[in-house]
């Protein structure tokens, strides 16, 4: 069972520039809106992270959980490496796992951790975080890195957000939850 991810540290910069955005969106460069549009850009990056588990720009997360089982598939992607591992062991210590210990497994975005040959885990105390990761993730630190399909599906969201700003349309009626296109762009791309 996975707990939450803890960001530790946060990518440099963002999925697009405001200046790309603009271009994309038809907006004017002096009419006032970079910070609308910024937040945008900031709103469709976390949606699609969200949506797929995947972190778009390398950071460095924090992941946490019950078993050393959870280990065979990380929850978010793509792993770039496993930097640390430590545990809360049932004789009241919190070691951190020498990289002799175990060995990162896998590519893509299918990655886990497993014991390396002839060692074993240690035994864990019974809570929900146990076992602690501390994990580099992201396509790199230039959004030129990030998969074509996952930028569109981020620029069909900004232009979303952007022609509708309201949840509703002025006689009431609900909107489409994504953009046509969204959720098949980022169909090859879903951790869960």
């Amino acid at each position: 069972m996975w707990m939450p991810v803890e960001t530790i540290a946060a990518p440099a910069g963002s999925w697009t520039t405001t200046a790309l955005a603009r271009t994309y969106l038809s907006a004017d460069d002096d009419d006032g809106q970079d910070a609308i549009i910024q937040g945008m850009i900031d709103a469709a990056g976390a949606y699609v992270e969200a949506y797929t588990g995947l972190r778009l720009l390398t950071q460095t997360v924090r992941l946490r959980c019950r078993s050393f089982l959870d280990l065979e598939r990380l929850p978010i992607g793509p792993v770039a490496q496993v930097t640390a591992i430590d545990c809360l062991t049932t004789d009241g210590l919190n070691p951190t796992l020498s990289g002799t210990l175990w060995e990162q497994f896998g590519f893509g975005l299918s990655v886990g951790v497993r014991p390396a040959a002839g060692k074993t885990w240690p035994v864990l105390r019974q809570v929900d975080d146990a076992v602690r990761l501390t994990v580099e993730v992201g396509y790199g630190a230039d959004p030129s890195t990030i998969p074509p399909p996952i930028r569109q599906a981020c620029f069909l969201l900004l232009g979303d957000f952007f022609a509708n700003r309201e949840d509703t349309s002025p006689d009431g009626v609900a909107k489409a939850t994504l953009p046509n296109g969204v959720a098949a762009l980022l169909a090859n791309y879903r951790m869960f």
